[in-house]
C-alpha cells in the first residue's frame, strides 16, 4: 500500500526536554545546528500519534510532507519569529530516525507569506498539492488537520479534498493523543457529487450524469446510474437500450423504488413492438394511430428538452419532424389512408375521388404525393374549402406560423446550411416566446394528451437516488 501523510507544522509541533519553544525560528535554527547533540531530547507531540495511527493501518508511510511557515524579512519580527521553517528541517531528519524502516522520506515544504491569510493559503495549497502528489499514484493520502495556523489547516483540508478526492482521508489528533478519522472529506465529496449531479438532472444531461456517477459509485444509490442511462437512451429514442438499463436498475432497487422503475418500463412497452400501417380503409386503424400519437408525444417532450437546454438547432430539427408527423397523423385519421411508402396508389385514388381537391392542388402546382407540402395543402383545402375549420383551423394557423421558422431551420446545420440558431431569432420570427406552449396546444387539439412527461418522471427518480444513501 502506497501511503502519504500531509500536515502543517505549528509552533507546538516540536518539544525539547518536554518544553515548547517560545521563538520557533531562532530556537529552531539553533536546534538544527546542534541536531546531533539534541535529537534524542526532541518530541513531536502532535505528529507522533497521527503517524503511529497511520502506521498501525498501513505498516509504512512512503512520504511525509510537512508545510512550515517561512515569512520574508519585511515581516515584523514578532510575527516572523513564530515561523516553523526550521522545525520542518528538524523533523525531516528526526522522523525517519524515530520510525526506522517505516517512514521512508520526509519532505519539508516552506510556506511563503502570512500563514494566517486565508486567500493566500488557499492559493498556495491549490497550486502546490497537485505539484507534489499525483492522486492516481497513491492508495491513501492522510491529511492531519492540526498544527499550523487555522487558515493553513482549513485551506490544506479543503484543497486536499478537492484534489485527492476519494484517496483523501482526514484525521484529527486530540489533545490527549487520541486520533479520530474524520468523515468530513467524504461528506464534502458526497455533497459536491450530489450538487453536480443535480445540476445535470436539472439540465436533463443524462449521459454526462451517467458517466459522472460511474466514476462515483459509492456516492448515490446504485440504481441511480442505470436510471440516468435509461433516460439518455430514451432521449435518443433508443427504447430497447432504455428497457435494458432499467433491468440493470432493478438489480439494485428495493421496495417502492422497484415499483417506480417498473412504471418507467411499462411506459416503454408501446415502443417495443412494431406495428405496420393498415393497407386499406376498412382495416382497424386505431392501434397504428395510437402508436403514432404516442411517438408524437414522445417527440414533443424530447424537443421541449432541447429547447430548455438551448440546443436550438436540434430543437428546430425535431420541431419540423413533428410538423411532418402531425400532418401524416391528421390525414391518416381523417382518410384512413397510409402516407407511408407503399400507400401512394391509395393516396392518389383519394385525390382523384375529389375533383375540387384536384383543382386545388393543381392550382398550387402540387403533385399527388404524400409530401409535407401536399399534406399541408390538403389541410388548407379542408379548412378553407370544406368548412372543417372548427376541427383543423388551429392546426392550419399553426402551420402558417411555422413557415416563419422554416427558413431558419433550412439554413442551419440541421438541414442545408451553416447558420447558427439562437433563442432570440426563434422568438422574433415566431412573434413570442411561446413556441413550445403553442405546439402543446396544437397537439392537444389533435387529441393527444401531454400528461406524462417521461423525463420529469426520470428526474424525480434521479433526485431520489441522489438523496438516498449509497
Amino acid at each position: 500500500m502506497k501511503v502519504a501523510y500531509l500536515a502543517n507544522i505549528g509552533t507546538r509541533d516540536v518539544m525539547v526536554d518536554g518544553q515548547y519553544l517560545n521563538r520557533p525560528r531562532a530556537e529552531g535554527e539553533r536546534l538544527l545546528q546542534n541536531y546531533d547533540k539534541v535529537w534524542q531530547t526532541l518530541a513531536a507531540p502532535i505528529l507522533w500519534p497521527g503517524l503511529q495511527y497511520v502506521l498501525s493501518l498501513s505498516g509504512n508511510i512512503e512520504r511525509v510532507y510537512l508545510f512550515a511557515s517561512d515569512q520574508d524579512k519585511t515581516v515584523e519580527e514578532k510575527f516572523r519569529d513564530k515561523d516553523t521553517v526550521y522545525f520542518g528541517n528538524i523533523l525531516e531528519r528526526w522522523l525517519p530516525q524515530s520510525f526506522p524502516e517505516q517512514i521512508m522520506c520526509v519532505i519539508p515544504i516552506p510556506i511563503p507569506g502570512n500563514p494566517a491569510d486565508y486567500n493566500r493559503m488557499n492559493q498556495f495549497f491549490a497550486q502546490r498539492l497537485p505539484e507534489l502528489i499525483v492522486p492516481s499514484e497513491w492508495d491513501v493520502i492522510f491529511i492531519a488537520t492540526v498544527g499550523g495556523a487555522d487558515a493553513s489547516n482549513m485551506t490544506l483540508l479543503y484543497n486536499a479534498v478537492q484534489i485527492f478526492h476519494e484517496r483523501c482521508q482526514l484525521i484529527y489528533v486530540m489533545p490527549n493523543g487520541e486520533v479520530l478519522p474524520l468523515d468530513l472529506g467524504q461528506q464534502m465529496l458526497r455533497e459536491q457529487t450530489r450538487s453536480l449531479s443535480l445540476s445535470y438532472v436539472e439540465r436533463y444531461d443524462y449521459l454526462a450524469l451517467a458517466n459522472f456517477l460511474r466514476l462515483k459509485p459509492n456516492s448515490v444509490a446504485p440504481w441511480g446510474e442505470p436510471v440516468a442511462r435509461y433516460a439518455a437512451a430514451r432521449l435518443h429514442f433508443d427504447f430497447q437500450s432504455a428497457q435494458e438499463t432499467l433491468e440493470d436498475a432493478l438489480h439494485f432497487a428495493k421496495g417502492e423504488v422497484r415499483l417506480k422503475i417498473n412504471s418507467l418500463k411499462d411506459s416503454l412497452l408501446p415502443f417495443l413492438h412494431e406495428i405496420s400501417p393498415p393497407k386499406s380503409p376498412d382495416q382497424d386503424w386505431r392501434p397504428w394511430l395510437d402508436l403514432q400519437g404516442r411517438l408524437m408525444v414522445e417527440l414533443y417532450f424530447n424537443l421541449r428538452l432541447k429547447y430548455i437546454r438551448g440546443e436550438f438547432v436540434d430543437f428546430l430539427s425535431r420541431l419540423f419532424r413533428l410538423h411532418e408527423a402531425v400532418l401524416r397523423y391528421i390525414f391518416e385519421e381523417e382518410a384512413s389512408i397510409s402516407t407511408d411508402k407503399g400507400g401512394e396508389e391509395a393516396f392518389r385514388d383519394y385525390i382523384h375521388g375529389n375533383s375540387r381537391l384536384q383543382d386545388f392542388l393543381e392550382k398550387h402546382h402540387l403533385e399527388y404525393w404524400p409530401t409535407t407540402r401536399v399534406l399541408a395543402a390538403i389541410i388548407d383545402f379542408w379548412v378553407t374549402q370544406e368548412q372543417k375549420g372548427s376541427r383543423y383551423g388551429p392546426v392550419y394557423r399553426w402551420l402558417q406560423r411555422l413557415e416563419k421558422l422554416s427558413e431558419l431551420r433550412h439554413k442551419s446545420i440541421g438541414a442545408h446550411g451553416y447558420l447558427g440558431v439562437s433563442h432570440r431569432e426563434i422568438t422574433e420570427r415566431w412573434g413570442s416566446a411561446s413556441v413550445v406552449a403553442d405546439l402543446a396546444k396544437v397537439l392537444g387539439h389533435v387529441g393527444l394528451r401531454l400528461d406524462d412527461d417521461p423525463f420529469a418522471q426520470a428526474n424525480l427518480l434521479l433526485r431520489e437516488a441522489l438523496q438516498a444513501k449509497a
